[in-house]
């Protein structure tokens, strides 16, 4: 099956005219996501390295960025998975969100339209313009081309006010522009990253911070880009739940446009059974029967007490250079994921499953917040480091949360792109 057709179930779009860690090291090498003990690589330089603050939205199924376009600020959903980006027009009559975008002196409508639809059924059709277009508080920035969003369907949700995709020019909408690539172009080098905290984050363009990363950053081969593979991807050879073999593998997408850890139908159904068959799981959820975006009571467990009994999540890279390397992450930082606003608490099952077949794994928000994830277009590589700093979230301390709402569902984000 090629991979347009196995793709389409992430992103269907149609345009047309418009009238109007460590590097090197031994093999086998195992990091784990709470781990401090090793400094962080200090011979990275920071001098050309712009960094942005991110916000987390309902404690990090989604993280925007506050993008200028022409004299305006937006806050952005952040996605590796597509590339267009797309904000809310004055001329939407559907997005109901503020601030739209309003063509200023500075834009030019490129008289085309492109429209798209996602995995998680939201979508938007837009009309094509150029602007100047930066990061809020940088000093320049680049003329690209966009969708300026007319109609939606159920795409906002009160967080944002569009997207904004860091992925290549292959899945760019015709009549768009990436802004990775425009950058490159204006000279910054082919790498960003993330950090992704529950309560807020972070996003570096031209590097990373390595001050971020509580030991050194471990690379994995790029699964290499090509038309029927446009997407960040690395292999993951094998996992584990606790010290138990889980038969998981094949090539991932690292995507920070989906909230959760997306798998093929076999490999969702054998993880599910080796958290639900766990002696932790069935000892501190003994009445919970785990599916997909389910959710449950956490009571007065807090998400340490939880990862202390529940066994921990790992997955199996190959590291550049030859050999492999472990990624460990506990409970709540790879297959859990605490919700928790001012009206309700709830621990949420964040593993689905997709039911075409070849569809590849999706490595999303839950699994990458564990980590620094730098992208180096460059070097063909995603690596991965412990995070440190991230500020703890208030829904961490079961004194301060509000009761379980069995009634509540998660608003997961699945998002990619496909043209």
């Amino acid at each position: 099956m090629t991979r347009d057709i196995i793709w389409s179930f992430l992103f269907v779009a149609a345009c047309g005219s418009s009238s109007h860690q460590n590097t090197g090291g031994d093999d086998d090498t195992h990091v784990d996501a709470a781990g401090e003990d090793a400094p962080p690589d200090s011979s990275v330089s920071r001098s050309d390295i712009a960094a942005f603050p991110l916000k987390s939205v309902q404690g990090g199924i989604a993280y925007t960025a506050s993008v200028k376009i022409g004299t305006q600020v937006f806050d952005l959903d952040t996605d590796t998975g597509s590339t267009t980006l797309g904000v809310a027009a004055s001329a939407c009559t559907t997005c109901n969100v503020t601030p739209e975008y309003t063509p200023g002196a500075t834009a030019t409508d490129q008289h085309t339209t492109c429209s798209s639809t996602y995995a998680d059924n939201t979508g938007w059709k837009a009309e094509n313009y150029s602007d100047n277009v930066s990061f809020d508080g940088e000093t320049s920035n680049v003329t690209m081309r966009f969708g300026a969003i007319q109609s939606q369907t159920s795409f906002f949700q009160g967080f944002d006010q569009g997207i904004i995709g860091f992925a290549g020019d292959a899945i760019a909408l015709a009549g768009t522009d990436s802004i990775v690539s425009k950058r490159m172009g204006a000279g910054e080098p082919g790498e960003f990253a993330f950090q992704l905290c529950a309560g807020d984050g972070k996003l570096w363009m031209g590097g990373y911070d390595p001050a971020a990363t509580a030991s050194a950053l471990q690379v994995s081969p790029m699964v290499p880009l090509s038309i029927f593979q446009p997407f960040y991807e690395v292999t993951i050879q094998s996992a584990k739940l606790g010290s138990a073999s889980v038969a998981i593998s094949g090539d991932g997408v690292a995507d920070t446009g989906t909230s959760i850890l997306v798998l093929p139908a076999t490999q969702a159904k054998a993880l599910t059974t080796a958290i639900q068959n766990s002696a932790g799981f069935k000892a501190t959820f003994p009445n919970v029967k785990l599916a997909g975006g389910q959710c449950f009571d956490p009571g007065n467990l807090t998400n340490a007490q939880i990862d202390a009994a529940l066994p921990p999540f790992t997955i199996t890279l190959p590291k550049a250079g030859g050999g492999t390397f472990d990624l460990t992450m506990p409970a709540t930082q790879s297959y859990l994921l605490l919700q928790s606003d001012a009206t309700q608490t709830a621990m949420c099952y964040a593993v689905t499953s997709i039911n075409t077949p070849g569809v590849p794994i999706i490595i999303g928000d839950t699994i990458l917040r564990s980590w620094v994830t730098v992208f180096d277009l460059t070097g063909k590589t995603i690596g991965f480091a412990p995070q440190k700093g991230c500020a703890v979230p208030p829904a961490a301390a079961s004194a301060r949360r509000p009761a379980f709402d069995p009634s509540y569902t998660p608003h997961w984000r699945i998002r990619g792109q496909w043209q």
